[in-house]
């Protein structure tokens, strides 16, 4: 049989009218007699991947919650090691050069500081408390000043940032930890915050040093050093040090290495001021007008030093600009520490703290 007859025998056949029901039927979803068994396949099928997902939906979510939660534990609250193992260990892997590693262990360094004012202005910062944040302090601070250690020659701009805010920092918030301890009423807290600030203290390098002397107070503090007054005034004598040249960096051009180095902390020096001026304007409902006045003018003499840098950068002098740029740096970080205490502890931080050139905070004191 030829192609041609198979076309034409082909064409003869017709569906009868029962077998064009059964086709509809089958088309259009008339009900099968026959029981389908659930496939064992399951698990890669479409409706078991839209719950899993709905599932670590809610799973992330509520690690989320946990994580944001834990961003304001203390030490011996559930959710401090939380804090401690997860959140900041994020931080610290998503940090990808040296620079930025060091700036967040200079952070987490400060945050222990903070924390223990926190339990001190509390009346408990007790021995395990301030042996779990001193050891989790010393490690890292020691991790700031060896990733700055290791970029000093190449990027001597970050590396004088990083040193002058955390020493400016330390500075400060060691003053409080003192101020807040000697205000408590607990024994333990008083003395666990005496020894955690000098061990602050003992990080902290030129630039911001806290004075030693106590002549500001009348109790006696016996042999150990104690931290006694936060003083702007021995910044101008300190940041001569601590801008001094770098191993290799007077190897390094006027106009190119040290410019570059000059005009970023000249960035952040701008950027701490504006943080400061922030907290000076929150916290100025519980500061009165001798205070007010006394950190307007020093506020004043840091927009000095900045204009002063800006014209020495101007001019070429680089190494005259870094050192107005890191002084004020160096001021306005430790006036925001010392700021951001007062407003969190509504208390009469900044007096005790600040060396004033008139004497009117002493005036009545017996």
């Amino acid at each position: 049989m030829t192609l041609h007859n198979l076309k034409h025998e082909a064409e003869k056949i017709r569906l009868t009218s029962a077998e064009k029901s059964a086709m509809r039927a089958a088309l259009f979803g008339a009900a099968s007699p026959v029981q389908t068994a659930p496939s064992p396949y399951f698990f890669f099928s479409y409706q078991f991947r839209m719950v899993m997902a709905g599932f670590l939906v809610f799973v992330l979510a509520g690690a989320g919650t946990v994580s944001a939660a834990a961003g304001g534990a203390l030490p011996g609250d559930l959710l401090y090691p939380v804090k401690i193992n997860v959140n900041e260990s994020v931080k610290i892997a998503l940090a990808s050069t040296p620079a930025s590693r060091a700036q967040v262990h200079a952070e987490l360094a400060d945050a222990r500081v903070e924390e223990a004012q926190a339990l001190a202005a509390q009346g408990r910062l007790d021995t395990a408390a301030t042996a779990k944040l001193s050891d989790n302090f010393d490690e890292h601070a020691k991790h700031a000043q060896d990733l700055v250690q290791s970029i000093a020659e190449s990027d001597p701009g970050s590396a004088v940032e990083i040193t002058t805010e955390l020493d400016s920092a330390l500075a400060a918030n060691g003053a409080v930890l003192r101020s807040l301890g000697d205000k408590s009423t607990d024994k333990e807290t008083k003395n666990n915050s005496g020894r955690f600030a000098v061990r602050v203290l003992a990080h902290v390098g030129a630039t911001g040093r806290i004075a030693l002397a106590d002549s500001t107070s009348k109790a006696k503090r016996g042999a150990e050093a104690q931290p006694a007054a936060f003083s702007a005034a021995t910044q101008s004598e300190t940041s001569a040090t601590l801008t001094a040249p770098a191993p290799g960096e007077e190897r390094r051009s006027e106009n190119s290495g040290e410019g570059n180095a000059a005009a970023s902390i000249e960035i952040k020096a701008a950027q701490v001021l504006a943080g400061a001026r922030a907290q000076f304007m929150q916290a100025s409902s519980t500061l009165d007008a001798t205070t007010t006045a006394q950190l307007s003018a020093q506020f004043g003499a840091i927009d000095m030093l900045m204009a002063q840098g800006s014209v020495s950068l101007g001019a070429g002098d680089s190494k005259a600009a870094m050192r107005s740029f890191t002084e004020a740096l160096s001021k306005s970080a430790q006036l925001r520490a010392v700021l951001k205490a007062q407003i969190k502890y509504d208390g009469d931080i900044l007096k005790p703290l600040l060396q004033f050139d008139d004497h009117t905070s002493n005036e009545g004191s017996d």
